[in-house]
C-alpha cells in the first residue's frame, strides 16, 4: 500500500458500490477526510475525473469535497510548527527571531555543520516537548498505543494512568484525557456483543485496532510528499472545497495550510473576517473564487487536531452551511 494506491483503491471502490447503488448515481457526490488523509483527498478526486473523462461507469457525480486538518505537504507543516509555537506564545520573541534567521526558515534536515540553528531548535524543542501537540490547550497525557486484546489490561492502564493528572473540572471524571477514548473504543469494537449488535461475521475479524501500527509503519509506504499540484490541476475543475483547521493544532498548522493555499494563486473573493455561531466568534475564514471554483478556509477557535473533535457544534454549523452554499 502507498498514498497513490490507496487513492486508487478508493476511487475503484467508489465506482463498484455505485454499481450496487446506481439510485445514488445522479445525487451530487462529495469527498470527506481528515488528518492524514487530508493528502489522499486530492488524488481520489484526480482519479474521480480521470475516470469520467476515459467514460468509466457509472459516472460520479463529483462537485467537491471537504477535510479537516488535511496534511498536505510535509515539509512546509513541519517548517510552520516553529513560527506557530511564537504566534501562541510557547516560544520568545528573541529565540523566535533568532532561530529564524540562524536556521533561514527550514528546521528540518538542517544541516549539522549550522551550529547556532541546531542550539535555537534545541531551546525550542525545551519549550514545547512538553506540550500537547494536537491541542497545546490540552494537558499531554501519557501517549496510548493500544495493542492488546486484553480488556481487563485496557481498563486497569486507564486507571492508572488517569490518576496521574490533576482533573480538568470539578467533577470527578475517571477517563478524561482525550487519547484514552481510543483505548475504550477497542475495548468496545472488541467485545463479542458489539460485533454481534454490529452484524460482524465472526472469525472475519480477530483483533480491531483503531490504528494498526503494523499496517502503519511496516506495510505502509509513504509515496506523496506534497499534494499541493494536485490541488493547483484542480483549480480548473470547477470544484466546491472546504478546508478547515483548528487554530492551536501543531501537527499541521494552520499557517501552513493557509500558505500552501495562497500558492495557488487564487482570487480572493471575501479576506479574512471572523465568522459566528450563535453570535460568538467561531473561527475566522477566507473563501477564494476563480472560474467556478470555491475553495473556503475556515479555523476553529481553539480547536485542535483535529476540530470536530473539539468543537463539533461548530464544525456541525460550518458544514451545514457550506453545503448549502451559504456564507459562513
Amino acid at each position: 500500500m502507498t498514498d497513490t494506491a490507496s487513492a486508487k483503491l478508493g476511487h475503484q471502490f467508489l465506482r463498484k458500490w455505485l454499481i450496487d447503488h446506481p439510485e445514488f448515481t445522479k445525487i451530487p457526490f462529495f469527498v470527506a477526510s481528515d488528518t492524514y488523509a487530508g493528502i489522499i483527498t486530492p488524488i481520489v478526486a484526480k482519479e474521480i475525473f480521470d475516470g469520467n473523462e476515459a467514460g468509466l461507469q457509472p459516472h460520479i457525480n463529483l462537485k467537491g469535497f471537504v477535510s479537516g486538518s488535511p496534511h498536505t505537504d510535509t515539509a512546509l507543516e513541519h517548517n510552520s510548527r516553529v513560527p506557530l509555537a511564537y504566534r501562541l506564545a510557547l516560544i520568545s520573541r528573541s529565540l523566535y527571531e533568532s532561530a529564524k534567521n540562524s536556521c533561514k526558515g527550514n528546521y528540518v534536515d538542517v544541516d549539522p555543520s549550522n551550529a547556532p540553528c541546531l542550539e535555537d531548535l534545541e531551546k525550542i524543542n525545551q519549550c514545547i516537548t512538553q506540550i500537547n501537540k494536537e491541542n497545546i490547550l490540552y494537558p499531554k497525557c501519557a501517549r496510548l498505543s493500544p495493542n492488546s486484546n486484553n480488556e481487563e489490561q485496557s481498563r486497569r492502564f486507564l486507571k492508572a494512568n488517569s490518576q496521574r493528572f490533576p482533573a480538568l473540572s470539578s467533577k470527578i471524571q475517571d477517563y478524561w484525557c482525550q487519547n484514552f477514548e481510543y483505548v475504550l473504543v477497542d475495548v468496545w469494537a472488541n467485545d463479542e456483543r458489539v460485533r454481534d449488535a454490529l452484524h460482524v461475521r465472526r472469525g472475519t475479524v480477530t483483533t480491531w485496532y483503531i490504528c494498526n501500527s503494523f499496517l502503519q509503519d511496516v506495510l505502509y509506504t509513504y509515496n506523496v510528499f506534497t499534494a499541493v499540484d494536485y490541488y493547483q490541476n484542480l483549480t480548473r475543475k470547477g470544484l466546491q472545497i472546504l478546508i478547515y483547521s483548528g487554530d492551536h493544532d501543531m501537527v499541521v498548522p494552520y499557517i501552513s495550510t493557509e500558505k500552501w493555499i495562497n500558492s495557488l494563486n487564487i482570487t480572493v473573493d471575501r479576506d479574512w473576517r471572523p465568522w459566528f455561531v450563535e453570535g460568538q466568534v467561531a473561527g475566522y475564514t477566507v473563501k477564494y473564487t476563480d472560474y467556478g471554483f470555491r475553495l473556503t478556509f475556515a479555523t476553529l477557535k481553539g480547536a485542535g487536531h483535529s476540530p470536530t473533535q473539539y468543537t463539533p457544534r461548530w464544525c456541525y454549523n460550518m458544514f451545514e452551511r457550506w453545503i448549502h452554499y451559504y456564507p459562513l
